[in-house]
């Protein structure tokens, strides 16, 4: 009735555990990119990626990373930038102290503000005990793979513009397409249409090709 406007406590405390995840995502973005671009170890990644046709603004415009056949080095750089265990684990990127990706080509996911907020994994030697050749980060506060589809933060302009969105299955058909200019593109990432993703795509264009 005065006009002062009452902010939940509870509300602020989710806003900030999103703000630390979405800070832990970027950054671990940043470290797998420059371990693909820098590291001699992330030669055989550089080397499919060449084979696959990626050539290097593509790598860079979608920061294509690489995690290192270790066990937790990215949780060693967590601890070293002085982030605590409960947000490092609630990033879902560490499983209590080891890493989740290991030696896997990395593809950040963005939302459609642009911010990092999971990443998929594509295996990049596969061994036994490798799991899937694709691995997603788990469900947390600020990733849901059923509301999010890969490239949209790059192709929403242009699907605008264009009116019409193109569907396709994966990561690399996406930047393939981008590659040879066809921008207007987004991956569901091998998943079923969810309504969210569709609510989504609703925002720039009623026009969908798969």
């Amino acid at each position: 009735r005065t006009g002062v406007k009452l902010e939940s406590k509870r509300q602020e405390a989710r806003q900030s555990i999103k703000n630390r995840l979405i800070e832990i995502n970027t950054l671990a973005a940043a470290w797998y990119h420059k371990g693909l671009t820098e590291s001699p170890r992330a030669q055989d990644a550089r080397d499919y990626l060449g084979r696959r046709g990626v050539n290097q603004p593509m790598i860079n415009q979608f920061f294509i990373g690489y995690s290192p056949d270790e066990w937790d080095l990215l949780y060693k750089f967590f601890i070293k930038k002085g982030f605590g265990i409960d947000d490092i684990q609630a990033s879902g990127l560490i499983v209590k102290t080891y890493d989740r990706f290991r030696d896997r080509i990395m593809f950040p996911i963005w939302n459609s503000q642009g911010q990092v907020v999971g990443f998929t994994g594509r295996i990049l030697h596969e061994k036994p005990d490798s799991g899937g050749k694709y691995v997603n980060s788990p469900q947390t506060a600020v990733f849901d793979k059923g509301s999010l589809l890969y490239g949209m933060d790059k192709a929403r302009q242009e699907a605008r513009v264009k009116d019409y969105l193109i569907i396709v299955e994966g990561q690399m058909d996406t930047i393939a397409c981008h590659q040879i200019g066809i921008k207007n593109v987004v991956a569901a990432s091998g998943t079923a249409l969810a309504p969210a993703q569709v609510a989504l795509i609703k925002r720039y264009t009623t026009n969908i090709r798969v």
